[in-house]
């Protein structure tokens, strides 16, 4: 069974923020890691964010958690990596 991807209310309005066509390839990649989720290790990240990992799409991160019960992949924050961790 597939993971699924279920965005936070900041996440969403994070991802509305973008240009449509890199809207398309986050979500394009979004759905990539939750048909590969098995075959990937999430990279944990510190500090203010320890408990979340981030997934690369190119210069920009999605900032994500993960339920492991629900198979879902919860995605907080979506940005440009000279801002996402601010």
């Amino acid at each position: 069974m597939s993971w699924q991807v279920e965005f936070t209310s900041e996440g969403a309005s994070d991802l509305r923020k973008l240009d449509q066509s890199l809207q398309r390839r986050v979500l394009r990649r979004l759905q990539w890691l939750a048909d590969n989720f098995e075959a990937v290790t999430p990279e944990a990240l510190s500090g203010s964010l320890a408990g979340y990992s981030k997934f690369r799409i190119g210069s920009y991160r999605v900032i994500y958690t993960v339920d492991d019960a629900r198979q879902l992949i919860v995605v907080h924050m979506v940005g440009h990596r000279s801002e996402i961790y601010r």
